[in-house]
């Protein structure tokens, strides 16, 4: 079972014994999650590119932040395999 420390918050359930969360708590906190991320990565790759000043190393930091973009967008969005090349594309 997965276990992320979040247990200690919430008691268990008398019935089941195991501590259970809402749909809604759950959407609501990857909703931040996703949020905060997409707002950091464009932020974070412009300023460790203003950084760096070897040609090659930029060329990997972007391929390496492309790749990281669309592992994002399939794992967190949902997204469709059309709009991950269009995203990554740009």
């Amino acid at each position: 079972m997965f276990r992320c420390g979040c247990a200690r918050l919430k008691a268990p359930s008398r019935v089941h014994g195991v501590v259970g969360y809402e749909d809604i708590s759950i959407l609501r906190m990857t909703y931040w999650i996703t949020s905060i991320l997409a707002s950091l990565l464009p932020i974070a790759s412009i300023a460790i590119l203003y950084c760096v000043h070897s040609m090659p190393v930029r060329l990997g930091i972007i391929a390496g932040f492309n790749i990281f973009l669309s592992v994002c967008l399939i794992g967190l969005a949902n997204a469709k395999r059309s709009e991950v090349f269009a995203v990554t594309a740009a």
